[in-house]
Formats: structure tokens, C-alpha cells, sequence
């Protein structure tokens, strides 16, 4: 799992300027990918592993209190100020500030779904891309995001969304590309390889204009019971292969390399505990070979769902099933006592 978890992390996300030392030779962009995870792997202390599945989606502050030892990813500090300009450099600084103390660069993660940048291009939304039929057009659109994003410093961007919203009253339908399983795997393929700049292999680095591509929800979002956001989904086995998840065979199919799991329950099992879901179809079945960040808090609801007794038990289901980062919305880990 660490393994999967810091090729996104950090090695996809290394600018030229990061340096190797003798005493951290993993910042070494020279080596192959595979050699950096070994040696950084060889350096953690089991609390910076723990602390490499945390994702922050706070304040600046927040993210300091991981400092010492290194965090997983933060959601890009967008709104430190009213300028983007002041945004950035107070990114640069925090990440200049991560290096100098635990030698692990955060990985900067942020939505990507009709745009890159706060003050950038405005696409239209997905939906609409969907009704032009134009695969050539939702890659152009998928690479001048990538190229948006990565100019403020994001590594890792949350799309393509592939819901299929087969149902009218679902109120998440503009985040789609269409309700047929076959166009929504076409244009999300086209939005993976636009993003990755044609990268379909973990082992590659990813280009300096170029995301990671984090595909959401999985799986079966859009089948919610009355079309309520985040209902369990109304759907058979058979009906699950043949329209939800041909989307995610696409994607993993052309190296999309970060999924998110669904709110909503599939065959009665939360999709954040759901190791069939997960390691049986996703990792083994489809060949993904990335790594899972929950949706907000969503580990945590594992317990509000009664599927665990507590925090620790739901965080034990969640990492078992495959999830490797943990999304924490708003919260403070210094509130929590």
C-alpha cells in the first residue's frame, strides 16, 4: 500500500528543484521511481507512514502541525489570500519548509473538473462535454487543465468524474459525462490521458505539465436509491459489471493513477470497507495500480453507518479494503484531545 500511496504523493509531484543529499537520496529524480520508494520507505519511522495516509483539506496551519514528520497531501491552499500570487508563494514556502524538516514533499491535490487554477480557464462542465460526442475535444480540455494546475503547483487533480446518473433525480448529474456506460469510458479515458499527458504506466514519471488523475466515485454513485446523494446503491451484480464499472475498467486500463470511493454503499457493504469493490475488482480484476483517497471525513462515517464500532476500527476497515489516504474536511487533529 505505502508503496502505491508515494508514487502519487511525492515522487509524481518532485519539481527540478528538489535536491538529493547523501542522507536523502530518494529525492534523486535520476533513479527509477521504484528505487526512491525503497530507499524513503528504508528511512520512515512507522509514525511518518501513518502520517503519509493523512490528507489535509484545512488551513495552512493545519498542515504545520505535520511538519516534523511529513503528511500525505494537502488540498492546494487556494484561498490564503486574495491573490493567487501570494497563494503560490506561501505554497512554495510550505513545501520548501516540509523538505528542510523531514526531507518528504507534500503532494498537492485539488478538484480538476472543468478547470485548474483559481482565476484560470473555465470549461464548461462534463455534461455538456459529454453531449458533443467530441473525444479529441475532451482531451484538449483535460490537457490545458493539467497544464493550469501544475503552473500553481497541484500534482494530483480529482477527475474525470464517471458517474453514470441513470437516474433523473440524482443531483449530481452535471459532474458526469452522460448516462451510457460506453461514452462516459471513452471521454474518461480521453480525460485520463489528457491529464497524464499519455502516461499509462506507474513507473513513469509523469511530465512537469502533467496531474495525476484521480478518478471519482467508485462505484455505482449515480444509482443511488431515490436519487439521493449518497444512498445505497439500487443495483444488482450484473447490472454493477455491465454499466457502473465499465467506466473504471477504462480508466485503469490507461494508468488513471488515484481513485476516490463513493459515498453511498454497493451490495450492502460501504464503498470506503468495501475490499471486493476495492482489491478484487479494482487492483486485481481491472489492473489498477493506484491508490484510493477517501472522500471528506467518509472513513469516519463507516462508524455513523454502524459497519464499525469506532474511529480506529472504521480507519482498520477502510485500510484493509484498500483505501490510503484519509481525507479529513475541516477538521484540527489539535481539537481533537
Amino acid at each position: 500500500m505505502m508503496l502505491l500511496l508515494l508514487q502519487v504523493t511525492f515522487l509524481a509531484s518532485l519539481a527540478s528543484s528538489s535536491t538529493s543529499t547523501p542522507q536523502r537520496p530518494w529525492l534523486a529524480r535520476t533513479l527509477p521511481i521504484s528505487q526512491r520508494v525503497e530507499l524513503l520507505l528504508a528511512n520512515l519511522t512507522v509514525n511518518q507512514k501513518i502520517q503519509q495516509t493523512y490528507a489535509v483539506h484545512s488551513s495552512e496551519s493545519v498542515a504545520r502541525q505535520f511538519q516534523q514528520d511529513g503528511v500525505g497531501s494537502v488540498k492546494f491552499l487556494s484561498a490564503f489570500d486574495e491573490d493567487l500570487e501570494t497563494s503560490i508563494q506561501k505554497r512554495n514556502q510550505l513545501q520548501s519548509d516540509f523538505l528542510a524538516a523531514s526531507g518528504i514533499p507534500i503532494s498537492f491535490i485539488n478538484e480538476g473538473l472543468h478547470g485548474g487554477a483559481p482565476g484560470g480557464t473555465i470549461f464548461p462542465m462534463p455534461v455538456n462535454q459529454g453531449a458533443t460526442w467530441n473525444r479529441t475535444l475532451v482531451r484538449l480540455i483535460a490537457r490545458a487543465i493539467a497544464i493550469e494546475a501544475r503552473a500553481i503547483g497541484v500534482d494530483t487533480v480529482f477527475a474525470p468524474v464517471v458517474n453514470l446518473w441513470t437516474d433523473p433525480r440524482f443531483g449530481r448529474l452535471q459532474e458526469g459525462y452522460s448516462e451510457n456506460p460506453f461514452l462516459t469510458a471513452t471521454l474518461g479515458m480521453e480525460a485520463v490521458l489528457g491529464l497524464q499527458h499519455n502516461v499509462t504506466t506507474p513507473s513513469d514519471y509523469l511530465d512537469n505539465v502533467s496531474v495525476a488523475s484521480l478518478g471519482k466515485h467508485y462505484a455505482a454513485y449515480g444509482a443511488a436509491t431515490g436519487g439521493l446523494n449518497g444512498g445505497p446503491a439500487s443495483v444488482d451484480r450484473r447490472m454493477l459489471f455491465e454499466v457502473y464499472l465499465r467506466p473504471w475498467s477504462a480508466l485503469a486500463s490507461v494508468g488513471m493513477r488515484a481513485c476516490m470511493p463513493a459515498h453511498n454503499t454497493v451490495l450492502g457493504v460501504p464503498c470506503h470497507a468495501n475490499e471486493y469493490l476495492l482489491k478484487d475488482v479494482l487492483r486485481e480484476r481491472f489492473g489498477f495500480r493506484g491508490v484510493a483517497l477517501s472522500d471528506c471525513n467518509d472513513i469516519g462515517v463507516l462508524v455513523d453507518y454502524r459497519y464499525a464500532a469506532n474511529a480506529s476500527h472504521a480507519a482498520s476497515l477502510a485500510l484493509k479494503a484498500g483505501v490510503d489516504w484519509d481525507l479529513q474536511c475541516g477538521t484540527d487533529p489539535e481539537q481533537w484531545g
